[in-house]
């Protein structure tokens, strides 16, 4: 599908629709973005080819919240270091573009700084006086590749006053490839992928599985095969292809138009599939991804799709290493953990483990930082969806 992008001239807004891009470089480029899903040190790479696509100079990832006003860099390239930590402090909180475009874009539509700021009041504003202007970038173009409740995650590209207004034509590679950030920028959250995914392929706290060019079973951690074995709305036909019990024909279709991707021969997306189960349960969901794997080991060189499985109704299953090697949790933070998802109180958990409540709570207040949480109930949220293999919530992991 063909998604609209804006432009403003003189200050009147005009929707223009832009053709697909049947540029090979494109699709190299969309192969490129979903490797690096799996492997995060390929993505500085790939947004400097992004901004060279558009004849732009810098290319970030922001996230920001409209309820707390809160907003950070996820990522940027050929921008000073300081540019990350100055709008982390304090810019976010008054850049214009995030403000106003939130308002008048949707999931998946491109715009430009001109559809909510002319470059008069552009050139007069702090923002750019005090921030942009320092970084040498004053046109901007970008659009939203997801949304979570107040959480917006952007993506940008920006360039000098000298080079001029980004124009309609222009922004075609960008129309191509939001589909792809925005869904390969999903499976990392799901995966919560903070280092190469074959690192902890087995441990992962979700169903992976891993299909060739006609959709047969090539891997299926640990978390997939036991959703197999179930036999409860997903099952392995006689030829190894993955069979949904309701609804049959999308899961294929939303395959093989992953793989049509992975093979060079589309531009689609992938796509989401929830699968009913005869017993009642809560649907699987299923996040269908195309897959190149060019530079992963020999046992993943026919695979040309993933499909991560999730299962709502799971009980909450944290692994402590998968804690202290993504999140850089302590053995003792990561039982503390484990015990807070049981629904174990301060004073429980100090029963079950023999300790003081003064190294408890210091052990919470450790974890709610490592995993971004400004409140404990926050924390056993983020933690249960980590259990279930989940991401709802939006948390990345990082290590201290």
């Amino acid at each position: 599908m063909v998604l609209p992008s804006y432009h403003c001239v003189a200050g009147q807004q005009r929707l223009v629709i832009l053709p697909p891009m049947k540029n090979l470089g494109v699709s190299e480029l969309v192969g490129d973005i979903y490797e690096a899903a799996l492997e995060p040190k390929l993505w500085p790479s790939i947004l400097e080819r992004i901004a060279d696509s558009v004849r732009a100079t810098t290319t970030t990832f922001s996230m920001h919240d409209t309820t707390t006003r809160f907003g950070a860099l996820l990522g940027n390239v050929r921008a000073d270091p300081s540019f990350s930590q100055l709008y982390d402090a304090y810019y976010h909180r008054v850049n214009p573009h995030v403000q106003r475009l939130s308002k008048v874009l949707a999931v998946g539509e491109l715009g430009v700084g001109q559809m909510v700021i002319s470059d008069q009041e552009m050139l007069e504003c702090e923002y750019y006086n005090d921030f942009l202007k320092g970084q040498g970038v004053f046109h901007i173009a970008g659009g939203l590749i997801a949304r979570d409740g107040s959480l917006s995650y952007a993506f940008a590209t920006l360039r000098p006053r000298g080079k001029g207004e980004f124009f309609i034509r222009e922004l075609a590679p960008l129309q191509t490839i939001l589909p792809h950030l925005a869904r390969a920028a999903r499976v990392s959250k799901e995966l919560n992928a903070s280092a190469h995914v074959l690192q902890s392929f087995a441990s992962l706290p979700i169903g992976l599985i891993l299909v060739d060019r006609q959709g047969r079973l090539v891997l299926a951690n640990q978390q997939a095969e036991e959703i197999l074995n179930r036999k409860d709305g997903l099952t392995l036909s006689a030829q190894g292809q993955l069979v949904a019990h309701k609804p049959k024909n999308l899961l294929p279709a939303k395959l093989f138009e992953a793989i049509g991707t992975s093979l060079g021969k589309s531009l689609h997306a992938g796509g989401d599939v929830l699968v009913e189960r005869p017993s009642g349960k809560t649907p699987y969901r299923l996040s269908i991804m195309p897959l190149r794997v060019s530079n992963f080991v020999s046992d993943w060189k026919q695979a040309a799709a993933a499909i991560f499985v999730s299962d709502p109704d799971a009980e909450p299953n944290l692994d402590s290493k998968f804690l202290q090697q993504h999140y850089g949790v302590t053995r003792k933070e990561a039982a503390v953990a484990s015990l807070l998802v049981q629904g174990l109180d301060l004073d429980q958990i100090c029963d079950r483990l023999g300790v003081k409540k003064t190294t408890v709570r210091t052990q919470i207040r450790s974890l709610m930082d490592k995993l971004d949480a400004g409140r404990q109930v926050e924390l056993v949220l983020k933690l249960s969806r980590i259990g279930n293999g989940l991401s709802s919530g939006g948390e990345t992991p990082r290590k201290p």
